[in-house]
Parts: C-alpha cells; structure tokens; sequence
C-alpha cells in the first residue's frame, strides 16, 4: 500500500501478522509482534502524479513501481515483473469496467498470471507439476520476494502444466533467469502447447538476472501447456524467478527481429546501420550499428490516442564503456529512452503514453558516441 498523510501505522500488537513491500513516506514502524519486511519508509517518495489534485497514479521513477509481493492464487492485473505497491498499476490507463471486482477483471493493458506460485513464495515448489535433478527452492539469489528456483549443475529444472488455455490464442511466457558461471545457460521454455512435441524456448546466459520472454500459439485442439525452467549442462548453480503467462498482445513494430535480412521499414541516417547474420539474439538476423551517430528508426502507426504502451527491446555494445538507446518520440509527449551498456544482450524497456490526438510514434535504436559496434534485436512494442 502507499500512504503520505499519517504519522505513525500499525500501532497495536499485530501478533501473527505480516506487512511487506510497502512503500510508507513520512512514517514509522511500530508493530513489534508483526512480521515487517521490505517496507521503505521516511524518506521514501512515491512520486504520484499529482498528491495535492488527488491523482495517486504512480509517475516514472517511482520506488513504488513492481514493488508489491506477489502472493500465489491472489494477484491479479499486474503489468511488470510483479505488482506495483499501492492502489493502481504504472502503465495501466485505467481499472476495468465499473462495477468490477478486479478480480478475473482484467485492466487495460494487463492480464492475469496464469502461473500459480509464480514466484517460489510459498518457500516449496507447490503447483509446480515437477522437479528434477539438484532442483531446490533458495532463499538466496533471488530477483524478487523471499525465494527462487535454484538448479546445481546439470539435468535439472522444474516444470508446470497449465491448464484452461484457449486453442488458437496466443500467450507470452516470462520469467526473470540468471546463471552463477559465464558459459552456462538455463533455458525457459513451453512445451505440449500444440500437440506434444511442440516445444519452443529461449536460453539466459548472463549472471545478472535478465527477463527470458517466449512467445507461442496454443494448437486448434490444445487447452494446456506445460512451462518450465532447465538446465541441460554445466557445474554451476542457475536461478530462476518471477514467472508469469499472460495473453499475449499484438506486437505493433514491423520487422521486429530484422528477419527479412534488411531493414525494411526501418530507416536509418547513414550507412553504418545494418542487418547482419551474426549477433542474432534470436533467429538469424540483428541490427549492427557501427560507429557513432548512427541509428534506425520505424514510425508505428495504428496506435490509441491516451493509451499506454511499452516499447522493448534487446542490445548490447561490442566495446566496454559505450551505449546504445532505445527510445521513443513524435508520440504526443516528451521523449524517453532507455540506456543499453552491457557486452551480452540486456532487454530495455521504456513506457510511454499517446498524446490526446496522437495516432504514431517513432520507435528508435540509437548509437551517439563510440567506435565500436552495437547490435540490437527483438523489438516490441505493445
């Protein structure tokens, strides 16, 4: 939850209860028989929009932005890697319709998280079909919360069959993966989602958590699928948390992974950008920008004016100490952009909102200063 106006919270015994990943500005704790945790207090600012005009969104930069604890069977509507504290959703227009619940109701630009005990917090791997191998659940090396899936060495994971899909939908499969050793990977993936032996998955291989995101389409007769986190090789240990399965969204870029083999609709300023076979993050082509100055850019039209999107994408630069861009402009309001440092591909993501009469928006991959190259792949914007 959020709150600014009173002193003090949670002043009677509280014996037996929990209160975690709140953001409190201007307070302090006073239950000492009560499980406290995560909470940021006193100097902590929510940044709504506007306290003083009664307009508690939350603005860009908030702390209290995938904040909130994730709890198996009861969260719902959340648009990040977990829900925000407090009462609405950043990146969210709106709640339902009136008169909803919220719950099995969805809100604007989210969905319902399929994955029961998405984020190992009950502290076991209950709902999760199966483990193998030196599987555990670890309350260390987490992304989020309390607990993560852990897998030691080699041939081990952990797997959940989900149940209730429509066939012929489309639906997204996330989830936050690191590995403890460079060369390992641990793979997350989906599989029987179109008969059985349907099977499509995306390998991390960095010792940084990063969001591993599969996509796939449910077959004409096919209401289940089966997800799973594996690690086939290697000595190391591997992490893996905060998984979800959403509806998937229309992703409204053009030629996101640059798999005609030339940049089609992306324009470009110079030569120095281009479409390689290497540095693929997936399928066979990236974008290559080469030197400084140098960018690609597609106007996406088609959007809602006063409607929230995300723009995502994954890069990363052939020369330590360089960056790359992911941005966003000519949207009705101020551009944003995101910064790519890292020498393996790291995701970056910016949210932005359409202006009242705005129907485009001019998506870009950008490179200002540097010798190196950079290379960039998988783009979306939904």
């Amino acid at each position: 939850g959020q709150d600014n106006s009173i002193e003090h919270y949670l002043a009677d015994d509280c014996s037996g209860s929990v209160y975690r990943n709140n953001i409190y500005s201007g307070m302090v704790e006073d239950c000492p028989n009560a499980t406290v945790g995560n909470n940021l207090t006193s100097s902590a600012n929510p940044l709504f929009v506007d306290s003083g005009a009664s307009d508690y969104r939350l603005a860009s930069g908030s702390p209290a932005i995938d904040y909130g604890q994730i709890i198996a069977g009861v969260t719902d509507g959340y648009a990040g890697s977990a829900p925000d504290a407090g009462a609405y959703e950043y990146g969210v227009s709106a709640w339902g319709p009136p008169g909803c619940d919220l719950v099995g109701c969805q809100m604007p630009g989210a969905t319902r998280n399929l994955v029961i005990n998405a984020g190992f917090e009950s502290g076991a791997s209950s709902n999760w079909t199966w483990t193998y191998g030196n599987f555990s659940i670890a309350n260390t090396g987490v992304h989020s919360g309390d607990y993560a899936a852990k897998v030691s060495g080699a041939s081990g994971g952990t797997g959940q069959v989900i149940s209730g899909l429509t066939p012929n939908t489309s639906y997204t499969l996330s989830a936050w993966a690191k590995v403890g050793s460079a060369g390992e990977s641990i793979a997350v993936g989906v599989k029987r989602y179109a008969g059985e032996s349907s099977d499509t998955s995306t390998d991390v291989t960095t010792t940084t958590y990063s969001q591993a995101n599969v996509t796939f389409t449910t077959g004409a007769n096919n209401t289940s699928a089966e997800i799973y986190l594996w690690k086939n090789a290697g000595n190391g240990d591997a992490h893996g948390d905060d998984f979800s399965l959403t509806l998937a969204t229309v992703n409204r870029a053009t030629n996101p992974g640059f798999e005609s083999g030339d940049l089609g609709v992306w324009s470009t300023w110079t030569a120095a950008a281009s479409v390689v076979t290497s540095n693929a993050r997936t399928g066979t082509y990236a974008a290559r920008l080469s030197g400084a100055v140098v960018g690609v850019e597609q106007t996406v039209s088609g959007l809602t004016p006063n409607m929230t999107y995300t723009l995502s994408g994954w890069a990363k630069v052939g020369a330590v100490g360089e960056n790359i861009f992911i941005g966003v402009k000519d949207f009705g309001g101020i551009e944003t952009s995101t910064t790519v440092t890292t020498a393996s591909y790291s995701q970056g993501t910016v949210v932005f909102t359409t202006g009242s009469g705005n129907t485009t928006a001019k998506i870009y991959f950008y490179k200002h200063t540097g010798s190196g190259e950079a290379f960039g792949d998988d783009f979306s914007l939904r």
